[in-house]
């Protein structure tokens, strides 16, 4: 996370530019710190600058509603804002690794619900029924049955490797 450099107590002027920024509109409009802060942000931002977002955050600012729907905007691939959203927000790995990206949140909870399906249906119909439940939630599903076997087998097995330890 950056730290911004905090100013001498003794200077009284404010430490960044986009804290001048703030307050020269707050005082020229007349408007409240927050909102001179919200439009510094979405100035920015149109800028392609994150900074002032970024130390506002730190310190511990909440940005107004619009604002917060501003950077969804940013932050939702085709959302139909393109046209007035001048930049995007994307996520990038500051240590990238080669190969393949590992599962993300929703494959692990599709994988997760699989197996419990896929357990549910076989504890019902009895042993003997693994090939009969995975035929069915993959129908279910839409999936290959092979990305349904690997998903219960690999949850299976990571579920035995926690009850070793």
């Amino acid at each position: 996370m950056t730290k911004f450099p905090k100013p001498d107590k003794s200077e009284s002027l404010p430490e960044q530019p986009w804290t001048i920024e703030a307050d020269l509109l707050s005082a020229i409009r007349q408007i409240s710190l927050n909102e001179a802060i919200d439009l510094v942000i979405v100035n920015y931002l149109k800028a392609g600058d994150t900074s002032p977002l970024a130390y506002w955050f730190f310190e511990g600012h909440c940005p107004s509603p619009t604002i917060l729907k501003y950077i969804a905007c940013m932050l939702l691939p085709g959302s139909g804002s393109e046209s007035h959203v001048p930049f995007k927000l994307i996520s990038k790995s500051r240590s990238p690794t080669r190969g393949r990206p590992s599962k993300g949140p929703q494959q692990k909870l599709r994988d997760r619900l699989i197996f419990i399906n896929v357990a549910s249906l076989i504890q019902q119909h009895g042993p003997g029924t693994y090939d009969s439940a995975i035929t069915k939630i993959s129908e279910l599903q839409g999936l290959n049955e092979h990305i349904v076997k690997r998903a219960y087998n690999r949850h299976k097995a990571s579920l035995l490797d926690e009850q070793d330890t």
